[in-house]
């Protein structure tokens, strides 16, 4: 299970290193800056909120990724419906983005985490047993 952990302070250096990266490629640099810009908006977004815990420390699965952001830019094209494929081709961009290896590279996904089929060890009573 991908489940991404970042400070607001680590998300901004990342996107920072990300724009550095693409050099004197002013389009890729600009394409860049607008996934940023995208992901900032949706910060700001209040389907955002259940992605960030009381610390300040967003924390959240691909699933609960997708729900948060789908449900935003749904919201921002029924908005705005002329910006609509404005939208869809950048929103696409993070959204894709978020699901390549740029998390893993950058430091903001935890590749691997554990799940309640690997917390019983073999010969071990299942869980709810333990519990019940």
């Amino acid at each position: 299970m991908r489940v991404f952990v970042f400070t607001q302070k680590q998300i901004e250096a990342a996107f920072a290193a990300r724009i550095e990266a693409a050099g004197d490629d002013a389009a890729e640099r600009d394409r860049r800056r607008i996934e940023r810009r995208v992901f900032e908006a949706f910060a700001a977004a209040p389907e955002a909120r259940p992605l960030l815990a009381p610390t300040g420390l967003y924390c959240f699965t691909r699933d609960q990724w997708a729900e948060a952001y789908g449900g935003w830019l749904a919201r921002e094209k029924l908005r705005r419906p002329d910006a609509a494929p404005a939208i869809e081709r950048h929103g696409g961009a993070l959204d894709a983005l978020m699901a390549s290896r740029w998390p893993i590279e950058a430091k903001l996904l935890v590749r691997e985490c554990l799940g309640e089929e690997d917390l019983v060890e073999e010969g071990q009573p299942e869980r709810e047993a333990a519990v019940g």
